[in-house]
């Protein structure tokens, strides 16, 4: 995954940043699964709610 970002042009800290951010959503979704979480709605939902609280805005 980190050569297809540089070989789109991308530099090496935005590239660190993105492959954390992925590792990190990965491990959120895992913990949202073992209180039962499986819908699409539910993630995009959590999802929205932790934009909102972090940053004022939503992603849709």
């Amino acid at each position: 995954m980190r050569e297809l970002y540089k070989t789109k042009g991308y530099g090496d800290e935005w590239i660190e940043k993105r492959v954390r951010g992925i590792a990190v959503r990965d491990e959120l979704t895992s913990e949202w699964k073992k209180p039962g979480v499986k819908e699409q709605t539910e993630y995009s939902i959590l999802t929205a709610e932790i934009s909102n609280a972090t940053f004022g805005t939503t992603s849709s």
